[in-house]
Protein backbone atom coordinates (compact mmCIF):
# COMPACT_ATOMS: atom_id res chain seq x y z
CA UNK A 1 0.00 0.00 0.00
CA UNK A 2 3.07 2.50 0.66
CA UNK A 3 4.59 1.73 -2.75
CA UNK A 4 1.15 2.43 -4.13
CA UNK A 5 0.91 5.45 -2.26
CA UNK A 6 4.41 6.82 -3.04
CA UNK A 7 3.84 6.06 -6.45
CA UNK A 8 0.61 7.58 -6.99
CA UNK A 9 1.78 10.90 -5.40
CA UNK A 10 5.24 11.17 -6.98
CA UNK A 11 4.71 9.54 -10.44
CA UNK A 12 7.45 7.21 -10.65
CA UNK A 13 10.29 5.82 -8.37
CA UNK A 14 13.40 8.23 -9.82
CA UNK A 15 10.88 10.91 -8.31
CA UNK A 16 10.83 9.06 -4.84
CA UNK A 17 14.31 9.01 -5.08
CA UNK A 18 14.92 12.60 -5.27
CA UNK A 19 12.22 13.33 -3.00
CA UNK A 20 13.25 15.33 0.35
CA UNK A 21 12.17 13.65 4.19
CA UNK A 22 9.76 16.54 4.33
CA UNK A 23 8.39 15.86 1.05
CA UNK A 24 8.09 11.92 1.66
CA UNK A 25 6.26 12.82 5.27
CA UNK A 26 3.47 14.37 3.33
CA UNK A 27 2.20 10.81 2.08
CA UNK A 28 -0.76 9.39 3.56
CA UNK A 29 0.45 5.97 5.63
CA UNK A 30 4.66 7.54 5.93
CA UNK A 31 6.01 8.42 8.82
CA UNK A 32 9.08 9.52 9.83
CA UNK A 33 11.14 6.39 10.15
CA UNK A 34 9.88 5.09 6.98
CA UNK A 35 10.41 8.40 5.28
CA UNK A 36 14.43 8.19 6.60
CA UNK A 37 14.82 4.78 5.20
CA UNK A 38 13.55 5.65 1.98
CA UNK A 39 15.58 8.78 2.00
CA UNK A 40 18.68 6.58 3.37
CA UNK A 41 17.80 4.09 1.11
CA UNK A 42 18.01 6.72 -2.52
CA UNK A 43 21.30 8.72 -1.10
CA UNK A 44 23.76 6.55 0.64
CA UNK A 45 27.41 7.57 -0.55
Amino acid sequence: ARKKALLTHFGSAKAVGRAGINDLLKVEGISRQVAQKLYDYFHET
